[in-house]
């Protein structure tokens, strides 16, 4: 349901969700965060026993993600390349100096 016309937002734009509210779908999504959370704070203990018992046995996917946990995921180096060659970087502020000179390049 939309704000009365008379009513305006801080941004000046009428009706809308006002600032600071929350959804539904968020409010269920926050509760069901803190419902687990107490859980887990409850059973942690076999839980982490697990996990260790896991890396313990050689599953090398639990040991990657208590190391990706413990000290952060390693960081993904992206070479990106066309045919082999180095993608050229154009400098518009060289190309367009002042508006005349963009209009004399088109």
């Amino acid at each position: 349901m939309a704000a009365p016309a008379h009513i305006a937002r801080e941004n000046g734009k009428k009706g809308g969700r006002p600032k600071g509210s929350v959804s539904e779908a968020t409010r269920v999504g926050m509760l069901l965060k803190e419902k687990l959370a107490l859980r887990v704070e409850k059973e942690y203990g076999p839980m982490l026993d697990a996990i260790v018992d896991k890396c313990k046995k050689g599953d090398v996917a639990a040991w990657k993600d208590v190391l990706d946990r413990l000290a952060g995921k390693a960081t993904e180096h992206i070479d990106v390349k066309t045919d082999g060659q180095p993608i050229q970087v154009i400098n518009y502020s060289d190309i367009c100096a002042s508006p005349s000179t963009f209009h004399q390049k088109k």
